[in-house]
């Protein structure tokens, strides 16, 4: 999500003293009560105004039912809002929300922050910032990360940011990028941010695996994970964890079994989100090989999100990425008869990827910069 805030003086950042946040004049800084609906649509419509202020659509909108899903505390994770309502007014012009992971780096803080443009450059978005940290210190976190998407700087730029991981390039006058130098951030990744048109030349694309994927059965479901899949599934997910290419941060593994996979299907049931899996099985012994994962919001039938793709060591150089995404795309578009694209985020770095993507048919639409520092 973009980070849009102020630029205009350095944040100041709160340590593990307690100190209060900044005062925003005239704003009250305050934790959103997840039951406040109101409150909550607020919230849900300055996410949506951002994404569009940034990519100039509402495809990533998401709906007030799958954000009252998303702060609803499971075992693996705790996420709350933090909002600067007017005084006056009593709007909230602007939000950031904290994510705490409780299995897996329990050191960490994650945030998402936004700030209504007409609002930017009165104190808001630092005041917001410290107001998590603050939050981030008490539940004794020591670091923190976040995620701001913007359009890629143009090649010639000889200003452009460029990450720890040396691949990608963020443009140095926008208002993020400022922001965030100013409170201390470092830049450590690049992710592209890409999109497909539909329909995708399924069976030409196929016919270039030729017979790498002969040794493999392909399984595809919605919603819920089939029994005898839950655990080689919470294997290959929790591998992801850690084979996903991250730079220089740190990550560790994430535990993952059947009853985890269980909860995650669940939460995206409750939400009224649907997800559509393919996996790869090798036929001599029944070993999953690969899955991949798109998920489909319910107001915004027209567009997917492409989430997890990932095939194990093992079983690499048999075409199985791209073969999954082939699946499941051609299973999309028959699921989905609205479905016309999809979306997916991919680190810079990560080429075997990205390769596949753009024989897909994927377009570059924006970069999604992350952001890490200390406490």
């Amino acid at each position: 999500m973009d980070t849009s805030a102020d630029d205009d003086q350095q944040a100041e950042v709160p340590g593990r003293t307690g100190s209060a946040a900044i005062p925003a004049a005239g704003y009250a800084i305050a934790e959103l009560d997840p039951t406040d609906r109101a409150g909550l649509a607020e919230v849900v419509a300055l996410e949506a105004a951002g994404w569009f202020e940034v990519l100039g659509t509402d495809d990533l909108a998401v709906d007030l039912d799958v954000w009252a899903s998303n702060l609803t505390p499971t075992p693996y994770r705790e996420r709350t809002v933090l909002t600067a309502r007017h005084i006056t007014t009593g709007r909230i012009d602007g939000y950031v929300m904290c994510s705490l992971r409780l299995r897996e780096d329990t050191d960490l803080l994650d945030f998402e922050l936004q700030v209504r443009s007409e609002c930017r450059r009165r104190g808001i978005g630092r005041a917001l910032l410290a107001a998590a940290q603050q939050f981030g210190a008490r539940s004794g976190r020591t670091r923190a990360m976040t995620y701001c998407t913007q359009r890629e700087a143009a090649r010639d730029d000889p200003e452009a940011l460029i990450p720890v991981t040396g691949s990608g390039r963020v443009p140095a006058d926008r208002a993020t990028s400022r922001f965030a130098l100013a409170a201390g951030y470092r830049l450590e990744q690049t992710e592209r941010h890409s999109v497909l048109d539909l329909p995708v030349d399924i069976e030409g694309l196929w016919s270039t695996l030729g017979e790498r994927t002969a040794g493999y059965r392909f399984r595809t479901w919605t919603r819920f994970t089939p029994e005898d899949l839950l655990e080689p599934l919470a294997a290959l997910r929790s591998q992801m964890s850690v084979d996903v290419p991250t730079g220089e941060l740190p990550r560790e593994r994430e535990i993952w079994d059947a009853e985890r996979v269980r909860r995650a299907d669940q939460r995206v049931a409750d939400s009224g989100s649907v997800v559509l899996f393919t996996v790869a099985e090798r036929i001599a012994d029944g070993e999953l090989a690969a899955y991949t994962v798109l998920e489909q919001l319910p107001s915004r039938p027209q567009v997917a999100q492409q989430g997890d793709t990932f095939v194990l060591s093992s079983h690499r150089g048999h075409g199985l990425g791209l073969a999954v995404k082939l699946v499941n795309h051609r299973a999309a578009v028959a699921e989905f008869d609205r479905l016309r694209r999809v979306h997916t985020w991919n680190a810079e770095e990560n080429r075997w990827m990205l390769e596949i993507n753009e024989s897909l048919g994927y377009r570059p639409l924006a970069v999604e910069s992350v952001w890490a520092r200390q406490f």
